[in-house]
């Protein structure tokens, strides 16, 4: 587990964009892989639908809040939304902290009103505005 607090925020790399998994771009410490939901926004034609994916595909940061996702991993989610409609692009907005959901609400779909979900979004979106197609 790292020092760092899952509900902290996180800056995203792409592990295509950095110099893979094993090191932290920001401070150098090794990375470690870790169990985690993401919010995955795809473009399907000219609407937008978004899931929780994942669980593996994370390598984060011990030292600093960053976390680096494996490129072929979310190419491999959205390929599964894919196969099920024709979504083209993606973007993944942060991380689903399932931890905050309150156990009399874990069953129950998310909403805005009644269980909004509990997204961390990453901290550097506007800086990392770069749309999959794959």
């Amino acid at each position: 587990m790292t020092s760092q607090s899952e509900s902290t925020p996180k800056k995203m790399y792409w592990s295509d964009s950095v110099r893979g998994t094993t090191q932290c771009p920001d401070c150098q410490a090794a990375l470690i892989p870790q169990q985690h939901s993401y919010l995955m926004v795809l473009r399907h034609g000219e609407s937008m639908d978004s899931q929780i994916v994942g669980s593996v595909g994370g390598h984060f940061c011990p030292a600093c809040p960053v976390v680096v996702l494996e490129r072929a991993r979310f190419d491999e989610y959205a390929a599964t939304s894919r196969a099920a409609g024709t979504a083209s692009d993606y973007v993944v907005l942060g991380l689903v902290d399932l931890s905050a959901v309150p156990e009399d609400k874990s069953r129950l779909p998310f909403d805005e009103v009644d269980n909004p979900l509990p997204l961390i979004m990453f901290t550097n979106l506007h800086q990392n505005r770069e749309t999959r197609r794959s």
